[in-house]
């Protein structure tokens, strides 16, 4: 005999109770509800947002039966827009995932905690620390090392110690963080992602060519000054290249490969004597 699980009067009052608390919520705070109350769109910051109970996928699918015809209108298109964020989470969540966005916590696609507020400020100032090192500084008359040009709102002459003073502010850890542990962190993360992107880049080059020429667009690859010198020293030293060009104005990487490394080689036919 089989059970099927009813909910008590008491749950029935409790979860009557929340719906019109989000209800109250969804109106002080334009979010649109759809007619079953389990999806909810709304928009922060200029980001639109949909939380639902199911996805769009799923709804869509419940348009066809078992024989693959339609029973009733899809509520969705079949993609999903790309200006819309999707959150699959429970409907009773919904003034908890609004609030935390709104407080600007970071969401992953179950409405859960991806990132705090603080560490996304801590990832801006992280990014411009990277920034500054390619700022270019300069000893003035009192042997000061100052601004040779423009960054953020510091103008041409600015002491660095200023510069420094305003990430030990803006970051949680303060500057000291961002010179030493941050810097080594960072060094070892970039290192391990250009070592990835260089080995696929390489591999592909070696089955690609048949004559050992292959030439590189770094501009594709889309690294940062750092990891872009960083790739080009690892390109200097691979033992499987024979010669390599490089035009900084193109960012472009002409090298040949020694012929043993390239599986799809052609074979140099044999002069008959």
């Amino acid at each position: 005999m089989s059970y099927k699980w009813k909910p008590s009067k008491s749950s029935k009052v409790e979860f009557a109770k929340k719906m019109q608390e989000i209800d109250k919520f969804c109106d002080d705070n334009n979010i649109i509800a759809s007619s079953s109350n389990d999806s909810y769109y709304f928009e922060l910051n200029g980001q639109k947002y949909r939380v639902s109970n199911h996805t769009i996928e799923a709804s869509n699918k419940k348009a066809y039966n078992e024989y693959g015809e339609q029973v009733r209108e899809k509520y969705h298109e079949e993609k999903r827009k790309d200006d819309v964020i999707y959150i699959h989470a429970s409907k009773i969540r919904i003034i908890d995932i609004y609030n935390k966005l709104k407080d600007g916590y970071v969401l992953d696609g179950n409405g859960n905690v991806k990132m705090t507020p603080q560490k996304l400020k801590d990832q801006k100032y992280e990014k411009l620390w990277e920034e500054l090192e390619d700022v270019p500084f300069i000893e003035n008359k009192d042997k000061e090392l100052v601004l040779d040009g423009k960054f953020l709102d510091f103008e041409k002459g600015t002491p660095v110690e200023e510069i420094w003073h305003f990430f030990d502010e803006k970051h949680s850890k303060g500057v000291g963080y961002l010179m030493n542990e941050y810097k080594t962190n960072n060094m070892e993360e970039t290192q391990k992602k250009v070592e990835t992107i260089y080995e696929k880049v390489i591999t592909d080059g070696l089955k690609d060519t048949w004559s050992g020429n292959y030439v590189i667009d770094l501009k594709q690859l889309k690294l940062n000054s750092k990891e872009e010198n960083l790739f080009i020293n690892m390109l200097n030293s691979d033992s499987r290249i024979n010669d390599i060009e490089f035009n900084p104005k193109t960012k472009e990487a002409d090298i040949m490969f020694y012929l043993d490394y390239c599986p799809n080689a052609e074979e140099d036919e044999e002069e008959e004597i």
